[in-house]
């Protein structure tokens, strides 16, 4: 087995750390995360303009790199900022999350989910987003408690006053049946928020929270059934690798793009989700063993690079 360092690097985002952070603890007991800071003029350039120089990198000195390491990236600004930094430091074997969208042949390894369609030498699949979200497996699990975990916005959907209604006219009737866990997300629009406060749900509760990874992943693992809007892909693969059945919230389905259709058909004919109904039935699922071949595929990557034959 060989020894190297991990380091994930990302701009900041919270949905970009939750995933080199998942990757990184897939594949090693200790990394270091570090902060990109692009320089300014240069950030908001679309990727295939900026240049792979280690001068956009404005914190290029907190990069101490001696010994073999494994880099792992996620987010458009990254893609550069890792080839720049394999071209600085050479005993670098650099991981990017999802489509770098150019630059493909620089990176030792791109782990891209399956509806991405990319088939390049050095790329591999996976069913779902990775996460850093840990779960309660000791927990007893809630049977009465239904989580309703909400998104919002984005370039694709609009989540109109319209949705927003109909997604809390549909908390009220489950509200009937059920306790119900409302998690909004960072994008859940403020007016959807402050209706659920105003106009109070009976047998239900408002958890504003969800940027804590171990209370979220407490939450969403000891449900009896966890129920997600569709437009986030990485949502509802959290709330599959928490074992506890996942149903998909639809939702203006005019907008919808081909990948997530692509996605959803996936794993509801895996058996992994469900489509949503008032008949809520849980179900359990599992997912270890795709992870196990996932780790697998990225170590056997590893201890095949040349990079660490020296």
């Amino acid at each position: 087995m060989k020894k190297y360092s991990v380091i994930t690097i990302s701009e900041g985002a919270a949905g970009m750390k939750s995933q080199i952070e998942g990757l990184a603890s897939l594949i090693s007991d200790h990394y270091i995360n570090i902060d990109l800071k692009i320089n300014f003029f240069l950030k908001n350039l679309p990727v295939q303009l900026i240049p792979s120089k280690s001068f956009i990198i404005n914190n290029i000195n907190d990069f101490k790199i001696i010994k073999p390491t494994v880099l792992i990236s996620c987010g458009k600004k990254s893609v550069k900022a890792s080839i720049a930094l394999k071209n600085k430091f050479k005993n670098i074997f650099n991981i990017h999350i999802q489509d770098p969208k150019t630059s493909y042949n620089k990176f030792d390894l791109i782990v891209a989910p399956k509806h991405d369609n990319l088939n390049f030498y050095n790329t591999i699949s996976t069913d779902f987003a990775l996460h850093n979200i840990k779960f309660n497996t000791n927990k007893n699990k809630n049977n009465k408690t239904i989580n309703f975990i909400i998104g919002g916005k984005t370039k694709n959907f609009q989540f109109s006053k319209i949705t927003q209604e109909k997604i809390y006219q549909d908390i009220k009737n489950l509200s009937k049946k059920h306790f119900v866990q409302i998690i909004p997300s960072r994008r859940t629009p403020k007016s959807l928020i402050k209706k659920i406060k105003s106009n109070k749900i009976n047998n239900s509760n408002l958890y504003e929270n969800s940027n804590n990874p171990q209370e979220y992943g407490n939450f969403i693992s000891t449900s009896a059934a966890n129920i997600v809007t569709w437009e986030s892909i990485s949502m509802i693969s959290e709330c599959v690798s928490s074992g506890v059945g996942t149903f998909i919230y639809s939702f203006e389905k005019g907008s919808i793009p081909s990948k997530y259709k692509l996605f959803h058909k996936d794993l509801i004919n895996k058996g992994y989700i469900k489509n949503f109904n008032y008949n809520i039935k849980p179900f359990k699922v599992s997912i270890g063993n795709e992870l196990q071949h996932l780790k697998n595929k990225i170590l056997n990557k590893i201890e095949q690079s040349p990079i660490f034959n020296v």
